[in-house]
């Protein structure tokens, strides 16, 4: 298997952030000349010996050319220890491309030991010359430390050099770098401005952020067609979560005319690679049969792969399914299985679900206390449905110690976010509470912060 040292870069940071894990984007090695089928080597190829005979004698070029022929082993078979030995003595004679190449077997154990040291020296050489690869991955070395003292400023300089000359990976860096402030002062508009240097050289990835960027209005004026636009090459491109994205908007008919048919192909494609959200989505047209056939078994489909990596709305659903015999047989244990995976995971309507089926008993033992730990999740981030019905208990004492105060403030949530019947339940609970209670209880309804206990919870 051949090293492609334009597609392999390092992570911003050793952070466990998910945003650390950012890759630059790759740089194809038909442009440099080091892909196989590539013409120019392939006419090497029919003279190794006589060009082995001038490396032999000191031409560079001869050396720069047999080093990557034996690194990408056509015509010859691929020899890296061989490959370094001729791309070596090239770029100890100035042959910038050599020198470059040299780091990247020396940053990659390829038929040398690993040693970021000789990698510094031999991206600085390549870097200095003008090399945008030898600048991107010496900028790379100094912004994880590696080979040498970690220097934030210089990273940033030679990301930057690279990123003038035109270097795609560079551009995309800088626009990341700029877009979650790692390093640099967070700037969205410097994001935006590499972001699009980078997607109007085709960079799939660049494409899709600078599309976020037009959608929310991020680091320039919000402008959904200019979005849609940017999401559809970048899905062109085979980019998954802007095939996604932009099945939404032909879906919700965001800058671009509705279109549910398109909105399925779309999400198909995000789909079949494995995009979650996208499955699900499927998942829900099929059901409803919005935009393709109604089909329930297909639903079923999209929806199993999809809560299989773990995405709430798909496990509840697959829930809903199974309980009610939908596109499968009807069987309450599994049922009880996927909505509580959800419930689990944190969906609050999971949780309110999970806490109706123990208080009737519906594929798992009747348990008011389970019930009303159910809903006090649920309600606890928000969910008015499980706001009201937590308070209906606490007011009657069902499953939970009675506590008129609580009921209200559970009332008084609910009803100030429109939750139907909340503001009578309301009002029968302050019948029944003295002034100072009413009071107790407005006071932790204001004091109320989604997600956190109160001390009297």
């Amino acid at each position: 298997m051949i090293r492609n040292p334009h597609s392999t870069c390092l992570p911003l940071s050793h952070s466990t952030k998910p945003w650390s894990l950012f890759v630059a984007g790759q740089v194809l090695l038909a442009a440099s000349g080091f892909s196989q089928g590539n013409g120019s080597v392939a006419k090497d190829l029919v003279n190794v010996d006589e060009l082995r005979v001038k490396a032999e004698k000191g031409d560079s070029a001869a050396q720069a050319r047999l080093g990557m022929i034996y690194y990408v082993g056509q015509g010859v078979s691929q020899d890296y220890p061989a490959a370094i030995r001729w791309l070596r003595m090239a770029a100890e004679k100035s042959d910038t491309r050599s020198q470059f190449l040299t780091g990247f077997m020396y940053e990659n154990a390829l038929g040398v030991a690993k040693n970021y040291s000789n990698s510094v020296h031999w991206y600085r050489r390549a870097a200095e010359k003008g090399e945008p690869e030898g600048q991107f991955r010496l900028g790379t070395l100094y912004q994880n430390g590696l080979g040498l003292e970690k220097n934030v400023k210089e990273a940033i300089r030679w990301y930057r050099r690279a990123a003038e000359g035109g270097h795609v990976p560079a551009q995309a860096m800088l626009g990341r770098l700029y877009q979650v402030g790692e390093t640099v002062p967070q700037d969205f508009v410097e994001a935006a401005k590499w972001f699009r240097k980078a997607a109007d050289q085709g960079d799939a990835r660049s494409q899709f952020l600078i599309s976020l960027m037009y959608e929310t209005g991020q680091g320039m004026l919000k402008d959904p067609a200019e979005a849609a636009k940017w999401y559809r090459k970048a899905a062109d491109n085979d980019e998954p979560n802007a095939q996604q994205k932009l099945a939404a908007m032909y879906r919700a008919g965001l800058g671009v005319e509705k279109d549910l048919k398109q909105a399925a192909v779309w999400y198909r494609r995000a789909a079949g690679k494995g995009d979650s959200q996208a499955q699900a989505t499927l998942g829900i047209m099929y059901r409803s049969g919005d935009g393709v056939p109604q089909d329930s078994t297909e639903a079923i489909k999209w929806f199993r792969n999809a809560a299989e990596q773990g995405l709430d709305i798909a496990q509840r659903s697959m829930g809903e399914m199974f309980f009610a015999g939908e596109g499968v047989a009807q069987d309450y244990s599994e049922a009880i299985k996927w909505i509580r995976a959800a419930a689990e995971g944190g969906d609050p309507v999971s949780q309110r679900l999970l806490a109706t089926n123990y208080w009737d008993g519906r594929g798992v033992k009747q348990d008011y206390s389970e019930a009303a730990n159910w809903l006090r999740r649920a309600a606890l981030q928000g969910d008015t449905n499980a706001q009201l019905a937590l308070g209906e208990k606490l007011f009657a004492g069902q499953g939970v110690a009675k506590n008129p105060i609580e009921a209200h403030k559970w009332f008084n949530l609910a009803a100030a976010q429109g939750e139907k019947g909340a503001a009578d339940w309301r009002a029968k609970a302050a019948e029944e509470m003295s002034r100072d209670q009413v009071i107790e209880a407005q006071k932790r309804a204001t004091a109320f912060v989604p997600g956190k206990e109160n001390p009297a919870d």
